[in-house]
């Protein structure tokens, strides 16, 4: 088993996660699609302030959804916020991903 950063948590620190409200320091809320209408924009929002962070969009190039920072100052993020934004991005891609699948391919 690996030690440090890679190793893998137990089940009492997955449980503990799982007690924690998601996400723990912000809040994800749709805010329309996008001008093609193909894909959506999410907007993170910070609890404690309700200070608007940046945006949830897609970025084609990755194709994939990714976060952009639309403040006007200096943002500071830690590793739970980073990951709570990684989450819901990867989520995000997946199922525009499975959206994008006919639906007689999904029910195979």
């Amino acid at each position: 088993m690996k030690e440090g950063l890679f190793a893998k948590r137990t089940s009492v620190e997955k449980r503990e996660q799982e007690k924690k409200p998601y996400p723990k320091f912000i809040r994800i809320e749709y805010l329309r699609h996008s001008e093609s209408g193909k894909t959506k924009v999410w907007q993170v929002i910070a609890r404690e302030d309700n200070c608007l962070l940046g945006h949830i969009k897609w970025y084609a190039n990755w194709r994939q959804y990714a976060f952009y920072d639309d403040s006007d100052y200096e943002c500071v993020f830690e590793k739970t916020c980073l990951r709570d934004i990684a989450n819901f991005c990867e989520v995000a891609t997946g199922l525009h991903n499975w959206q994008k699948i006919p639906s007689e391919a999904k029910t195979e």
